[in-house]
């Protein structure tokens, strides 16, 4: 496999043998070349489900943006339709049962 984009970086960290051993199985199990690649592989996915993460919660914050705008406009219209109904003074008018 050709790597499109050249490496030029060189990150660097210690692990126990057994912690390597582990990761060595990891490769076999999926596909990975060397613990590098599965490394990269797992900071990749990391990355990306973050991402993802993010635009959901953008998503869901616009979403309720909207389902407020429209909440508190569907309150005014009935407080408008309240106040020009005269049934629906104090006491006038009671709810059926």
């Amino acid at each position: 496999m050709a790597v499109l984009r050249p490496r030029r970086r060189l990150v660097f960290f210690r692990i126990p043998e057994d912690d390597y051993e582990r990761f060595r199985g990891l490769c076999e199990q999926e596909g990975a070349r060397s613990v590098s690649e599965l490394a990269r592989t797992a900071v990749e996915r990391f990355i990306s489900r973050r991402e993802t993460s993010e635009e959901r919660l953008s998503d869901l914050c616009r979403l309720l943006n909207q389902v407020t705008v429209e909440l508190r406009e569907v309150v005014r219209e009935a407080q408008a339709a309240e106040e020009n109904d005269p049934c629906c003074e104090v006491g006038a008018c009671s709810l059926p049962e």
